[in-house]
């Protein structure tokens, strides 16, 4: 990737190479961080003693993304864990300490490419469970790949050996398992981002089934983490799961599920209400900026649209 570092002094000032850092960490409950990566380079910015004058200037780097990379996200109030990325570039002054020299921060959003288009992803599942004689739970999906803002169409068919009434016997859910293990934490969470309930009424004589689609809305969640070595794994599955009274012996529930892949492409089709869930994905194009100390740089943002090729600036105004 390339970027370019622009620098408009207010007055004439003397510099060092400009510094700039780009890292990834993984952060755990505000308690811990596991670092991916970290490097960083000097951005020349003349010869000698360089000074520079009241005017812009525009100073390119490029900066190379390491292989296998978990997507960037965060759980928002949930703070179970984030995945973060970013660019860091320090105006470097003479006889001043790197915490007070003029400092910009640009989180960079980096995402696993996962193509829910792909064979693999693209073909119906079914399960099923059953109990001889008593009751039978089929639940399929038409594909297992989706990205977030999809609908997913799940299809739950209940078989019954006779008459069954209840209201709300029937639940379908769609969860989000999280796995964290380091060497000070280990977390196991099981989220239910989705639930619907239906009534079963199963009258027969002739047929004791009783088929049900629901649609299943995926919101704000990070998408699919699969095999980041031991440190996070990230799971979806949908879970249908039916209550059977019998006069007879106690009520039992019936459970199946079907694991499905939460990818990142393509993008979706509609927009995604982020109120309505407080989990958040930060998706490239996104640019924000920060001065620690010197309330006389005035700090600047731009946006970038062009995700297939991310182009990125960044501001100091001195």
């Amino acid at each position: 990737q390339t970027g370019s570092v622009i620098v408009q002094p207010k007055s004439s000032i003397k510099v060092n190479p400009i510094v700039v850092k780009f890292s990834g960490s993984i952060h755990v409950s505000d308690k811990e961080t596991i670092s991916l990566f970290q490097t960083h380079k000097n951005i020349a910015v003349g010869e000698g003693k360089p000074k520079l004058e009241p005017k812009p200037y525009s100073f390119p780097f490029e900066f190379l993304v390491p292989d296998n990379l978990p997507s960037a996200l965060d759980f928002g109030k949930k703070k179970l864990t984030r995945i973060e990325y970013k660019l860091i570039a320090v105006l470097d002054r003479p006889m001043m300490p790197e915490s007070l020299c003029p400092k910009i921060e640009y989180p960079v959003t980096i995402l696993e490419f996962v193509d829910v288009t792909k064979a693999t992803y693209s073909q119906r599942k079914e399960v099923s469970s059953a109990s001889p004689g008593k009751c039978n739970v089929q639940l399929s999906v038409p594909r297992s790949g989706y990205t977030r803002g999809e609908t997913i169409a799940v299809s739950v068919v209940v078989t019954t050996s006779s008459s069954y009434v209840r209201k709300d016997a029937l639940t379908i859910d769609l969860i989000r398992r999280v796995k964290i293990q380091t060497a000070k934490n280990k977390i196991e969470e099981e989220h239910v981002l989705k639930s619907n309930k239906y009534d079963l009424n199963i009258i027969g004589p002739f047929n004791f089934s009783q088929s049900t689609t629901s649609q299943l809305v995926i919101r704000n969640t990070p998408p699919t983490v699969r095999n980041q070595g031991k440190i996070l794994k990230i799971h979806y599955k949908i879970r249908a799961q039916m209550v059977l009274d019998d006069k007879k012996a106690p009520a039992r529930t019936f459970i199946v599920e079907l694991p499905i892949v939460v990818g990142t492409w393509p993008p979706a089709d509609v927009p995604i209400d982020d109120d309505e869930d407080e989990d958040v994905v930060h998706y490239m194009g996104e640019m924000m900026m920060s001065d620690d100390d010197d309330d006389d740089d005035d700090i600047t943002w731009i946006e970038d649209s062009d995700i297939s090729d991310l182009y990125e600036q960044i501001f100091f105004n001195t």
